[in-house]
């Protein structure tokens, strides 16, 4: 009989991952790998969707927040701002400088941050979001 051969870690861990997921040859290992992929594709697609929903109902929130809380001089900036990107825009359209466009968004956002911030429905969303990424 020969002698027996010490075993490396790595041909240990091998034979134990065999073991524990009843692996007879090599190729099960590659079904094995092939379902785990399949499996990961579906959650992060689940986890895709999920998130979408959770940032439309907080776009939904946040603008219902905007609405309600705004005066129509801040809902106005904010609004140009965003579907432009420029407060330059924003001052053209609402005939006011762009020095104005900026006051009236850095009172609105400051009020809009406070308000999100006390607010648990938002709070909520946010943390449900946070728990899927």
């Amino acid at each position: 009989m020969p002698p027996k051969r010490e075993m490396s870690f790595t041909e240990y861990a091998d034979q134990q991952f065999y073991y524990r997921h009843d692996l007879k040859d090599p190729a099960d290992l590659q079904d094995l790998f092939d379902t785990r992929l399949d499996e990961d594709a579906e959650i992060v697609e689940e986890n895709k969707e999920k998130r979408a929903a959770l940032i439309e109902k907080l776009l939904v929130t946040v603008r219902a927040r905007i609405n309600n809380s705004l005066t129509k001089r801040q809902r106005d900036a904010i609004n140009l701002f965003l579907l432009s990107k420029k407060q330059e825009y924003a001052a053209e359209i609402l005939g006011i400088s762009q020095e104005a466009v900026q006051s009236r968004l850095k009172i609105a956002l400051k009020r809009l941050r406070v308000i999100c911030n006390k607010d648990k429905n938002i709070q909520q969303i946010l943390k449900e979001i946070k728990s899927i990424a």
